[in-house]
């Protein structure tokens, strides 16, 4: 995200206005989303948890998008560019699926622990 607020300085004004919004968006549910996992683990509380693994889920989907868009423009990009980019999306997508699962975990322990008192 920081590098394409980054790299957004050399588009026009136009694609400037239109990735800067969705970006900063997403960056302030993500920086919401992980206090809220934090306060939620440290009170006890799972349901202030979801946040942080609908934020997972929807960064795999982020980059399955990101995965289609570079296998369909494949043809347009440097031969060398592609397995890369593969390759990052898919280290990103374990990440992300590490956390969900981690994250996912500790929601059913929070919760059983509630419910065994």
């Amino acid at each position: 995200m920081c590098t394409l607020l980054t790299a957004s300085t050399s588009l026009s004004k136009e694609w400037q206005d239109l990735i800067s919004l969705p970006i900063t968006c997403a960056v302030l549910f993500q920086s919401a989303s992980s206090m809220l996992l934090i306060v939620g683990v440290l009170i006890d509380t799972y349901s202030m948890l979801i946040p942080f693994i609908l934020n997972c889920i929807v960064h795999i989907v982020l980059c399955v998008g990101g995965m289609c868009w570079v296998v369909l423009a494949s043809s347009k990009l440097p031969s060398e560019a592609v397995p890369l980019a593969l390759i990052t999306c898919v280290a990103v997508i374990i990440i992300y699926m590490w956390f969900a699962v981690i994250i996912c975990m500790t929601f059913i322990l929070i919760r059983d622990k509630k419910r065994l008192g």
